[in-house]
């Protein structure tokens, strides 16, 4: 079996564990709906992680042309779907908590999710490094920005008390994402 394959295959477990972790939140809060309020931040935090997880899968494709693979390449590939897992971990509340409160939840470890959310973009920025100035080029010239942007967000919703700056922010990274995900600097 070639190296990418290997690696991709663990990847997509990765992957898929946490993807399975957010819908289970969801499943959960129609479950139980009516028994907690419904939090914005917490409902874009879960979109957020979602789609940056489908993107952290998509990106790793991008390495499906490399020949020589070694053990310490191996770690750094799965470190952004590593890091998005562990921001998807700390999103569930302890459904059997009564009364649930997901506002608490949300607040107790937004810093945190946020925290490792800005470390994939520069993450990001470093892996399409290494894959060679074409590559770079080839994401458009709007990449490094977004990128940036993205990080600069996601601290920026860590480290704020305000509900406000919150939403905005958050909002601002999923229209990153969707950005990359439509190729709107393509149009």
């Amino acid at each position: 079996m070639p190296a990418f394959e290997h690696l991709s295959v663990l990847v997509s477990i990765v992957v898929g564990l946490s993807v399975s972790q957010v819908l289970f939140g969801f499943g959960q809060m129609l479950r139980r709906r009516g028994s907690y309020e419904i939090d914005v931040l917490y409902l874009l935090c879960n979109a957020i992680i979602l789609v940056v997880l489908v993107d952290c899968w998509w990106g790793v494709f991008s390495w499906h042309d490399t020949s020589r693979w070694s053990y310490q390449m191996t770690w750094f590939v799965l470190l952004n779907p590593l890091l998005v897992t562990m921001a998807a971990q700390l999103l569930p509340p302890d459904w059997e908590e009564r009364p649930l409160d997901i506002h608490k939840m949300y607040y107790k470890n937004h810093r945190l999710i946020f925290g490792l959310l800005a470390f994939y973009p520069l993450l990001d920025l470093l892996d399409t490094s290494l894959k060679g100035i074409e590559h770079f080029r080839n994401l458009g010239k709007s990449y490094p920005l977004t990128m940036t942007g993205m990080a600069m967000l996601c601290a920026i919703a860590a480290l704020a008390r305000s509900r406000k700056v919150q939403i905005t922010c958050s909002l601002g990274v999923l229209l990153v994402v969707f950005s990359w995900i439509f190729e709107i600097d393509s149009f």
